[in-house]
């Protein structure tokens, strides 16, 4: 597993084998470093740099490169206000980044190595709110899912197709948002944590034919992100209440 953790003042990166006791420090130093993710060759960990005093819309953020096995990090580029990145997997080398500006968000293509590519001007959101909406770039590189984090109509998951195509809207009926949103690994559904009006939180498998699946039910704690293993058999989760712990998730 590969996550962030303040164990040291500032957020680092860290990865931690499933059985091993502790986690090896991978990215230290004084700087904030946020959302870790790999390349796509698996090789590199992706990840930014955000300005002192923690995220801000506007502000200057490095998007860094580090090798796997160890070694010292490389700037990608450098771009005001961004927010997310993340990368498909091979045979795809798609990686995008998301970038807030007044009333939007934008979204561009990047390259590990050569830095910014083209921007995605299909995907853009607009948006008073930032953070206001989660995504999700499909493991194939072909789609792009969205959900709002709190609506007041019908909660949905939005897919869109980063090539040809139309968008495909999913209805996720009986919540009142999507608190997080990760794709499995095989591009054909998504893992959504649904939570209700009532504070009532559950793990959600939602298939691209538009069926829901609970899985998992949290009654007192945060309930987010559930990130994939590569063989599709287990699912690392967030969840919080006041201090932070990454269950796994199996036989599902």
């Amino acid at each position: 597993m590969i996550f962030v953790f303040d164990r040291n003042g500032a957020y680092n990166i860290f990865k931690q084998g499933v059985d091993d006791p502790q986690p090896e420090l991978l990215v230290g130093g004084h700087e904030d470093t946020i959302i870790a993710r790999l390349s796509p060759d698996r090789k590199s960990i992706l990840y930014l740099v955000t300005p002192p005093g923690g995220e801000t819309p506007s502000g200057e953020v490095r998007l860094m490169r580090v090798p796997l096995a160890g070694g010292p990090p490389q700037k990608v580029l450098e771009e005001p206000g961004i927010n997310n990145q993340q990368c498909a997997q091979l045979p795809s080398s798609l990686c995008l980044f998301s970038r807030f500006e007044p009333g939007r968000e934008r979204f561009f293509a990047f390259d590990p190595e050569k830095g910014l590519g083209r921007e995605i001007a299909k995907a853009e959101i607009h948006s008073e709110y930032p953070l206001d909406f989660n995504r999700s770039l499909s493991p194939n590189g072909q789609m792009l899912a969205m959900a709002k984090r709190a609506t007041q109509n019908l909660t949905a998951i939005h897919v869109l197709p980063l090539g040809a195509g139309r968008e495909k809207i999913i209805p996720v009926p009986g919540w009142a948002g999507i608190g997080s949103l990760d794709w499995a690994v095989d591009s054909r559904s998504v893992w959504a944590s649904g939570y209700t009006n009532t504070g009532e939180k559950t793990l959600l498998n939602v298939a691209l034919t538009g069926k829901v699946r609970r899985m998992l039910e949290e009654k007192t704690q945060t309930l987010g992100w559930a990130i994939p293993s590569p063989d599709g058999k287990h699912l690392a989760l967030w969840k919080a209440n006041g201090s932070s712990n990454v269950w796994m998730v199996e036989n599902f």
